[in-house]
């Protein structure tokens, strides 16, 4: 899931019904949407020179109740109005926010109840790739690798692969949670770039690695495997997932709309992985699955038969 590198040329309004939001953004993305900015009823869409409005267009006809209009912008407009929009956001023990709003961060993290809360300061540069901190995907991701993270005792000699990393925030938060070895990959560039500014803004310079490639370029096995991606690449890459994932580890996947999980799910059943949870936020299903751990010998194990 990520933004384009190419320089945006057109921007699509449309008047949307509540309820359709999320498809539609999901449909937007997956068709070269470089970014989105939600002005009360209306989505703002924003597309490169490489992407044609009438396929945009044709794209969305599914959907009933759409208004959509098309006009063209500015790059330097675009990157106005988003970096005018990028808010700061809390999740799982983390103030994620762009540097640019480094002088009005508050002197000490607080929370309403004015007891002093204890979160790390996550810098985020998304330049052209997704991962600002702010969707609804990277967030329960978040939450999901805090759960497991709380539940080892040795993090320092664990390993974790982010697949799709986008602007690397989700490797970034397992490197400050304490992960021993984090790898991160992505196939675009831009992405990769992105990734290694935030390793750099947020002092990251050893126990972290990125890879311009994909899962197969990553070698090795890992104790945990995130995988914030769509529904098309989830279902390729689910073998080759679970083969880079070590006995008894776990695989945190998002970027489903509620209802093409079944389909993944059933895949990663046939893997060895078995859903340990699973929830819907905001119409977007993330879960956290697990293999399982190798088996033992002479522990629960049947006796041999003699010959």
């Amino acid at each position: 899931m990520r933004r384009g590198a190419c320089e945006v040329v057109f921007k699509i309004n449309i008047s949307i019904p509540a309820d359709l939001r999320e498809p539609v953004t999901a449909v937007l993305y997956d068709h070269g949407c470089t970014g989105i900015e939600e002005q009360d009823d209306v989505l703002v869409a924003y597309f490169p020179e490489t992407v044609s409005p009438d396929e945009i267009k044709c794209a969305l006809s599914g959907f009933d109740g759409l208004t959509v209009s098309c006009s063209p912008v500015k790059e330097k407009d675009w990157q106005a109005a988003w970096k005018e929009r990028f808010d700061c956001v809390r999740a799982a023990g983390f103030f994620i926010c762009p540097p640019w709003k480094i002088p009005n961060l508050p002197p000490s993290l607080v929370g309403e109840d004015g007891a002093e809360r204890r979160e790390r300061v996550v810098l985020i540069d998304p330049g052209n790739a997704f991962g600002a901190g702010d969707h609804v995907t990277t967030l329960t991701v978040l939450k999901f690798l805090r759960q497991w993270a709380d539940g080892q005792n040795n993090l320092a000699e664990k390993s974790l692969l982010d697949i799709g990393t986008g602007t690397g925030i989700l490797a970034v938060a397992a490197h400050m949670m304490g992960v021993g070895s984090v790898t991160a990959v992505d196939t675009d560039e831009s992405s990769v770039e992105a990734a290694e500014k935030n390793f750099a803004l947020n002092g990251i310079t050893s126990g972290a690695r990125i890879i311009h490639g994909s899962i197969r370029d990553a070698g090795e096995s890992y104790d945990i495997i995130l995988a914030n991606l769509f529904l098309e690449p989830l279902l390729e890459l689910m073998r080759p997932i679970a083969d880079a994932l070590s006995p008894g580890g776990a695989l945190i996947i998002s970027g489903l709309l509620s209802g093409q999980e079944k389909p993944v799910l059933t895949k990663a059943a046939r893997q060895g992985l078995m859903v340990e949870d699973g929830r819907v936020v905001n119409g977007w299903f993330s879960g956290m699955l697990r293999r399982a751990p190798a088996c033992v010998p002479g522990r629960n194990s049947a006796p041999e038969r003699g010959l």
